[in-house]
């Protein structure tokens, strides 16, 4: 049997998949506050663009690469955590796999 994220169960240890889970799930957090941030700074250029230019009748810029990028990025790394989830579920079910080789 093998994870989605590469390990053997057979083979490797059942806590060095849950450690390996965990730096991964860390990773997640810190790409989910990065993307979040670049929308949110994506949105606020916007509007203060908006908010100075457009009284005026001039044209405002829409910082649409910064909103995409960080709510892809975002989204991303959500999907990523219920993979991870759901590579941990797998894992629960199968009492024993793993549970004691290589430590």
């Amino acid at each position: 049997m093998r994870c989605e994220c590469g390990f053997r169960f057979d083979v490797d240890n059942r806590g060095a998949v849950l450690r390996e889970h965990q730096r991964w799930r860390d990773s997640c957090r810190t790409q989910l506050l990065g993307g979040l941030a670049l929308a949110a700074l994506g949105g606020g250029v916007t509007l203060l663009s908006y908010v100075n230019i457009a009284p005026q009748g001039g044209t405002f810029i829409i910082w649409t690469g910064a909103l995409v990028g960080g709510a892809g990025l975002a989204i991303r790394a959500l999907l990523r955590m219920r993979a991870i989830g759901r590579a941990e579920e797998a894992l629960e079910r199968e009492p024993g796999v793993g549970s004691s080789r290589g430590s």
